[in-house]
């Protein structure tokens, strides 16, 4: 964690016990605070998902003062780390997701597939026969006469009828345009309560040769300094080495929010800047910037009310998955996916009784 002009390591006692040993009397947070994490693991591993998800809910922000956490713990570790994973620097993310975030954590490794995040769906559309997927083809519109095989239209004009019925496995925005004026809208925020708006990022990618990478653990770096703009980065090649060529490495940059009024050169020149001031810029000058990704709709915005457990069917032979419809998380997706084709194979049981 960077604070104060220098890199502070916070690590697992039970993965990396010297580590933590050692931070004990570091910056970030207190001793106490750090008891506490302990405590806070023991009180998530006890429970059960379903029991996460369905809880008593309040923002993060609010879950972590309750507990009892410094505010130096919360500024320089929760704020980057848990911002991070929401895309959220406020915090204001439901306690269920920090919950079930928190578990996933202690109970398991942070990993990358070693040929890509592409290869999680590609591994699925491995066990279908190989006529069974179209691909490159947009889809409009999704329409139902009230019978249980609604029918789904492509760009090209051509209409698909279902057999058995339809799961749409897009992001909310996608689901809303496409579904518009043929679903129940969802109810309007409370009086006085704004909209809530999308989580973004932006994400900037540099290439650099192996001497000129100030580390070679695969660890995160955390900005809990509360200035500049980078919120966390790290060296994907630390982690998966098939992420470049053997004489190169591939460092990874977050923002939190799409800075729509800052224009590509200007942030990647102020990246670098502040990188220069962690690793020193007789390093970070050699880097060469590769791309600048801008997402605007990186995560739903899950902060209270929230319904982690939402029903997947939402008409006749239509159903919905995504991190939306459960968890802001590839977990909360694929458990989504699970749970529509399970309600739609139920469906289609029962009325075949």
């Amino acid at each position: 964690i960077y604070y104060d002009g220098k890199f502070h390591t916070v690590a697992d006692p039970l993965r990396h016990f010297l580590d933590s040993l050692l931070s004990l009397g570091n910056p970030i947070g207190s001793v106490l605070d750090k008891l506490l994490i302990a405590l806070t693991r023991v009180r998530v591993l006890s429970k059960s998902y379903e029991e996460i998800m369905s809880a008593d809910e309040v923002s993060t922000i609010q879950l972590l003062k309750n507990i009892g956490f410094s505010d130096s713990m919360i500024g320089r570790f929760f704020r980057p780390f848990f911002g991070g994973i929401f895309f959220d620097p406020q915090l204001e993310t439901t306690s269920r997701l920090f919950d079930f975030v928190f578990k996933c954590l202690a109970l398991g490794d942070n990993t990358l597939p070693a040929k890509g995040i592409g290869e999680i769906p590609n591994q699925l559309a491995a066990k279908l026969p190989s006529d069974s997927l179209l691909l490159n083809t947009k889809v409009v519109s999704v329409d139902s006469d009230d019978s249980n095989s609604p029918s789904v239209t492509l760009e090209s004009g051509e209409i698909l009828k279902s057999e058995l019925g339809v799961i749409m496995a897009v992001e909310q925005p996608a689901v809303d345009k496409i579904l518009a004026g043929k679903k129940q809208p969802p109810p309007p925020p409370p009086p006085g309560q704004r909209k809530k708006p999308a989580r973004s990022t932006v994400c900037l990618y540099f290439s650099m040769d192996q001497d000129q990478v100030p580390v070679q653990d695969p660890v995160l770096f955390l900005n809990g300094s509360g200035k500049g703009i980078i919120n966390n980065m790290f060296f994907a090649t630390n982690v998966a080495p098939s992420y470049g060529p053997s004489n190169k490495a591939l460092a990874s940059v977050s923002l939190i929010g799409l800075y729509e009024n800052t224009a590509d050169d200007d942030l990647r020149a102020e990246v670098i800047k502040e990188l220069s001031g962690w690793f020193g810029a007789s390093k970070v000058e050699s880097w060469r910037h590769l791309r600048t990704y801008r997402i605007g709709f990186a995560q739903p915005n899950q902060s209270p009310p929230t319904d982690l457990m939402k029903n997947p069917n939402i008409g006749p032979g239509l159903y919905l998955c995504g991190d939306y419809m459960t968890s802001a998380t590839f977990d909360g997706a694929l458990v989504s996916g699970r749970r529509a084709v399970e309600a739609l194979l139920k469906d289609r049981a029962l009325a075949l009784v």
